[in-house]
Parts: structure tokens; sequence; C-alpha cells
């Protein structure tokens, strides 16, 4: 992934609604849309604005084409409706550059849900 994606990436994930719609549907992967038939893990535009609480439908289109232009969701079309999913292979990517980018040399890698101290703070 290029400088210029990953910024891109970042920049879209700085906002609060494109970050929940992400956790959203990073969420769902368990879950399908019942009327999507496209995989587990897909929900509808109405689907993501229900758990959002309502947002409104052209904010929330502003938000899911930023989130696409950025590579961090797909849209599947079926029939009238639209169906997202999170991209997981340009999230682990993004993961990726940014563990690389931010270790320590010679720091033990960080487990999820461990806190984080820097080696040279001590521990």
């Amino acid at each position: 992934m290029e400088d210029r994606q990953l910024i891109q990436a970042m920049a879209a994930l700085a906002q609060e609604t494109r970050l929940e719609v992400v956790r959203i549907l990073a969420a769902a992967g368990g879950e399908a849309d019942s009327a999507a038939d496209l995989g587990v893990g897909s929900l509808s535009v109405g689907a993501i604005a229900e758990k959002l609480g309502g947002v409104n439908p052209a904010t929330l289109s502003h938000h899911l084409k930023e989130l696409s232009n950025a590579g961090l969701i797909q849209a599947r079309r079926k029939s009238r409706h639209i169906f997202y999913s999170i991209n997981r292979d340009v999230m682990a990517v993004l993961i990726d550059n940014l563990q690389i980018s931010c270790s320590i040399e010679d720091a033990p890698p960080t487990r999820v849900g461990d806190s984080f101290t820097p080696s040279f703070l001590g521990r």
C-alpha cells in the first residue's frame, strides 16, 4: 500500500461516523442482512443506518462513498439495494503498516488488549 493510500484510509477513519460504520461492518462479520444473500458480514444501507441510530440518508451515503473510495469497504448491488462489507484485506494491510511504522526497535509485539508502554519507559 502506497503512502498516499495509507493517508487516504486514515483520513477516512478520522471522522466519527465513518469510524463507527467501519466498526459496525467489522462486527457484522458473524451476521448477514437477511435479504442480502451476499455472504456473512454484508449489511444493507438501511441496516447500517438503523445501527447508527437514524443518520440522514444523504449524510450516510457521503460517508459510505468516502470509505469506499479509501478502499476500506466494498459495495455490492443486489436488485435495487446496495450492501456493504468491510474490506478485510485492505484493513489488514493498513494495520500491518501502522504496526511497522509505529514499532520501536527491540520492543516485544503488543497484543490487542495490552496497554502500550514503550520499552524506554519501563514496565
